[in-house]
């Protein structure tokens, strides 16, 4: 489950996540599914952020997957980096220079990717007021999950600080890579058997 959230303004701009397999569907999320989740987990409540970076790559992507959600449009699609890079261009993001390199360490792992393209025009005649996020549910089944937080700091200068909530429900506890200890920037807050 993410999350993507209107901040005002006019026009469409997006982003791409890597996924580690083809969703077996992808839907609109519970509305409270992520503040529930911050909430139980979380003894003083904090603000998720949620901030996706736009991507880059080259030649025929596959769309194996297209859905509107609220004012998204959502692609799931399936080639290597420079493959799925080029759909991005031929699309209309904007990809900074670090995308080809973080597209590429991604698709080593899996070639699935996910275009989310947001409306902001569209968000705005739906009643959407800033700071309101659209939920997106995506089951993927995979025996080896991995949350793709690396693209999470696409863009951005060496030193910048990146703000995200990762949660994991999985049913067997899960290995991660980098190990969560604290003075590596990744605090690992709250584990437990559900």
């Amino acid at each position: 489950v993410t999350a993507f959230q209107f901040n005002g303004g006019g026009g469409a701009f997006g982003s791409i996540t890597p996924l580690p397999g083809v969703p077996s569907s992808v839907e609109k999320g519970g509305d409270w599914t992520l503040q529930r989740l911050i909430r139980e987990t979380s003894p003083i409540q904090r603000d998720a952020v949620f901030a996706l970076g736009a991507a880059a790559a080259a030649p025929e992507a596959v769309e194996i997957m297209k859905v509107k959600i609220d004012a998204l449009d959502v692609t799931v699609l399936q080639g290597g980096s420079a493959d799925v890079g080029q759909w991005a261009a031929a699309h209309g993001f904007r990809l900074p220079p670090d995308a080809p390199e973080v597209l590429e360490f991604y698709a080593k792992r899996s070639p699935i990717f996910l275009a989310a393209v947001f409306d902001a025009d569209a968000a705005k005649a739906r009643g959407q007021a800033i700071g309101d996020g659209t939920p997106v549910h995506i089951a993927i089944p995979t025996p080896n999950p991995w949350v793709p937080i690396r693209i999470l700091a696409l863009g951005k200068a060496a030193d910048a600080r990146v703000d995200a909530s990762v949660y994991l429900l999985t049913d067997h506890q899960p290995a991660l890579l980098p190990t969560p200890t604290g003075s590596n920037g990744m605090p690992l807050d709250h584990s437990a058997i559900a």
